[in-house]
């Protein structure tokens, strides 16, 4: 006894003169297995193991499996784990790391997450991010991505199908509607979030969730100055963007089918988007000859209305939008558009001529102007009226005359095209859905 206390006494003493060399590995791995075994024990002691998890647990076969299950999987052991990983690693307590840094290293988990586990449901991992508070709508965005992304490998049938079961675009606008996201100015400044989301929530059947959401008007916040070039008020302008989206994944529909009346339908409920539809008409006029000519002469009729005291002059927009007629386009109204912009004696030609000089002005403005008169040339010539085209020529000629060089190649193409493309005298109009104020839907 004296020979250990004796023992004992000197070890302390070598001790103080010299640091206490450092364990084997052997000493180690059963220092940790002592300290894991008794926070084990006692975090059981609080939290006791479920009975489902011991029938687990007895329905192994073998002992050593047994053993094994227990310490991965035992329910408290287990949640330690996870626990212990996510604060050591949370990056919200790291020392002196700003908010915008925290946002990129959480994008940045969330992106090297769903690359290292591409069989991860993209929409499971933001709703994780919510529910600690972390999910941003960058990370929603990127979710919503890597969703559309898995979509390229299928065919449209098996398309469908993985849309219908995911919900990537309902379980999206819960997360923006019950974090309170859409109350923010952020969401409305990232224009690919709100493409995915409602061409998703279209092709889930969604349409009228839009519209009700659109009627409930909420509003976002005013003091953000938003980097979209917006002709409306910023608390609003989400609704346009919200309608353009609808509008631009129904013309992807629509294109296939070449009848453009369920976008016409959407454009109806929506007068904020009458230039958009006005550029795709004008623009590609033969893909979509499907559509029914009332529909289409109707919104000749309100968009040309909409257009009067703004700087843009209705009856050149008129004649644009008669030349891509679908069943019956005629170069009449852009024939007398130009006589009057070029005499400014003419009746009513003070408005076009001021419309015409000043886009004669600009780039653009020109090609408009000689896009337009080729295309009511090329009308002109499949009609039989020359000596109009021919006009038409010469005042390409005079006003534009490095442009108009080209003048005869485009007219020919164009009249090619007339010529192959497919007429109808009547066109059934597509069954449409009218919008009566339906109430808000719940989502589930």
């Amino acid at each position: 006894m004296k020979y250990s206390a004796v023992v004992q006494g000197f070890k302390s003493f070598a001790a103080g003169l010299h640091p206490p060399l450092p364990l084997s590995p052997k000493e180690s791995s059963r220092l940790l297995t002592a300290l894991t075994s008794s926070f084990r024990q006692h975090l059981d002691e609080v939290h006791p193991p479920s009975a489902e998890d011991r029938t687990r647990h007895d329905d192994r076969s073998s002992p050593m499996t047994a053993k094994r299950h227990n310490h991965a999987t035992h329910s408290s052991s287990a949640l330690a784990d996870r626990h212990l990983a996510s604060v050591l690693t949370n990056p919200l307590l790291a020392k002196g790391t700003s908010g915008s840094k925290r946002v990129d290293t959480e994008y940045a988990m969330a992106e090297t997450e769903l690359q290292r586990d591409s069989s991860k449901d993209p929409l499971s991992l933001l709703e994780e991010y919510e529910e600690r508070g972390a999910a941003t709508v960058s990370i929603a965005l990127l979710c919503l991505d890597s969703f559309q992304k898995s979509l390229y490998r299928l065919d449209h049938t098996a398309q469908q199908a993985a849309i219908d079961k995911c919900g990537a675009g309902r379980r999206a606008l819960l997360w923006l509607w019950k974090g309170g996201h859409h109350m923010q100015p952020e969401w409305t400044d990232n224009s690919r979030f709100m493409e995915l989301l409602v061409s998703l929530l279209m092709k889930e059947g969604h349409e009228e969730i839009l519209w009700d959401w659109i009627g409930l008007d909420p509003e976002t916040s005013n003091s953000h100055a938003s980097s979209l070039n917006l002709q409306m008020p910023k608390s609003n302008r989400w609704k346009g963007l919200v309608v353009r989206c609808m509008i631009g994944e129904s013309l992807r529909v629509c294109s296939r089918s070449k009848n453009a009346d369920p976008a016409l339908d959407i454009f109806f409920k929506a007068s904020e988007l009458k230039r958009y539809m006005m550029k795709i008409f004008t623009s590609a006029p033969s893909d979509y000859i499907a559509t029914d000519p009332e529909q289409y002469e109707k919104f000749v009729r309100i968009s040309t209305l909409e257009l009067k005291g703004g700087t843009d002059c209705p009856s050149f927009e008129a004649a644009r939008l008669w030349m891509a007629h679908p069943t019956k386009p005629t170069a009449e109204p852009a024939l007398e558009w130009f006589w009057n912009a070029s005499h400014p004696t003419a009746p009513h030609a003070k408005q076009a001529a001021t419309f015409f000089n000043a886009s004669s002005s600009t780039t653009t403005g020109i090609m408009r102007l000689f896009n337009t008169m080729v295309r009511a040339a090329a009308l002109l010539r499949l009609d039989g009226r020359v000596q109009d085209a021919a006009w038409l020529k010469a005042l390409a000629g005079e006003k534009f005359p490095d442009t108009a060089k080209d003048f005869e190649f485009h007219v020919g193409m164009l009249q090619s095209q007339e010529r192959d493309k497919p007429r109808q005298d009547t066109c059934e109009a597509a069954t449409r859905s009218t919008f009566d104020g339906i109430p808000f839907p719940t989502l589930t």
